[in-house]
């Protein structure tokens, strides 16, 4: 489905971020703005997201140099965890409603009735409904490392009430996960780890893993050179 996806000549392709994948200094905004990245090379990419820090309004002309435009949302964090426990008490999650956006949803309306997109890409759970409201021949899910999982380790680690919030979101969350692989077209996470939970054998198929690349840094210093200097230490974090 990925191959087949992303062969076509040019496509129109609308990308979805829940945080402004710029300046690429963070794990999720350095995956986003990878994907933005490499699609630009041979496509016409519009990004569409939220920024949740006033300051990160600055970096959106740094990020239309890759697209044809960016629409940037502001995201108001008190608002959003008010509307997070509405969302929570009527049996939804937390992150429905943190990301419930009345202004998202009316730019888009207008966004994908201007412009026919062949492809619409999701960054994480929290835009999935978004996308599944875009008119496009193919849908994409990027769920990463899988939020649901995030909070059922944030509940082992934690003590009650919030023990107990925090194990409702994340069951409700993965229900949320195993209906994206329904909805889309293709799925894709970090690691094998993250596929196989929502890798049932009637969409095997869609679910992809879709690994974190390192940029290799180039140096002038030759392996001898590096041998006299002593020790030599790699750092992964």
């Amino acid at each position: 489905i990925f191959h087949d996806t992303f062969q076509a000549e040019t496509m129109q392709i609308l990308y979805l971020a829940h945080r402004l994948p710029f300046p690429p200094n963070k794990g999720d905004k350095l995956r986003a703005f990878r994907h933005i990245r490499h699609l630009a090379k041979d496509h016409h990419v519009w990004c569409v997201c939220f920024v949740d820090r006033p300051g990160d309004f600055d970096y959106v002309s740094s990020l239309r140099t890759y697209c044809e435009d960016v629409i940037a949302v502001p995201l108001s964090t008190s608002r959003g965890l008010l509307r997070g426990a509405i969302s929570l008490a009527t049996g939804r999650t937390v992150t429905e409603g943190v990301y419930a956006n009345g202004l998202m949803r009316r730019l888009l309306r207008d966004l994908s009735n201007a412009i026919r997109f062949d492809v619409v890409i999701a960054f994480s759970s929290s835009m999935a409904a978004y996308a599944t409201s875009v008119s496009a021949t193919r849908r994409v899910i990027d769920l990463c490392d899988l939020d649901s999982r995030k909070w059922r380790a944030y509940a082992s680690h934690s003590k009650w009430p919030l023990r107990r919030l925090y194990d409702i979101e994340g069951r409700r969350l993965e229900l949320v996960e195993r209906r994206c692989v329904d909805e889309f077209d293709a799925v894709s996470v970090i690691t094998d780890a993250e596929a196989e939970p929502l890798r049932a054998d009637s969409a095997r198929d869609r679910v992809q893993v879709v690994t974190n690349g390192v940029n290799v840094p180039t140096t002038t210093r030759t392996p001898e050179a590096l041998g006299r200097a002593g020790r030599v230490v790699g750092f992964l974090g």
